[in-house]
C-alpha cells in the first residue's frame, strides 16, 4: 500500500495505478488537507465504483477537455449522470 503524506493530507494509492491526472488531482487535494484513498473497481457486471474516497466520502474525478468552453460544459453535463454513491 503506497501512501503519500504531507503535513495536512494524504494520498493512499491502494496498490492501484491511477491515471496521471487523477494522481495530480489527489496530491493537490492532499495539500489542501484532504485524505484521498483510491478505490478498486468493482468486478460486478454493470457496477460503477467511485474513483476515490475523499475524507471517507465517495467521489468521481472528472477531467473534461475541449477547445471551447461550450465543449467542456457539454462534457460535464454528460458526466453528471455518473454520480456514484457507493
Amino acid at each position: 500500500m503506497k501512501k503519500y503524506r504531507n503535513n495536512t493530507g494524504s494520498v493512499n494509492l491502494n496498490g492501484l495505478k491511477p491515471w496521471s491526472h487523477e494522481k495530480a488531482t489527489a496530491y493537490s487535494l492532499a495539500k489542501s488537507g484532504y485524505a484521498v484513498v483510491f478505490k478498486k473497481e468493482s468486478k460486478r457486471y454493470k457496477t460503477q465504483t467511485a474513483d476515490v474516497l475523499l475524507d471517507g466520502v465517495p467521489w468521481e474525478f472528472k477531467a473534461p477537455n475541449g477547445k471551447k468552453l461550450s465543449s467542456v460544459e457539454r462534457n460535464l453535463r454528460r458526466g453528471k449522470g455518473n454520480n456514484i454513491h457507493r
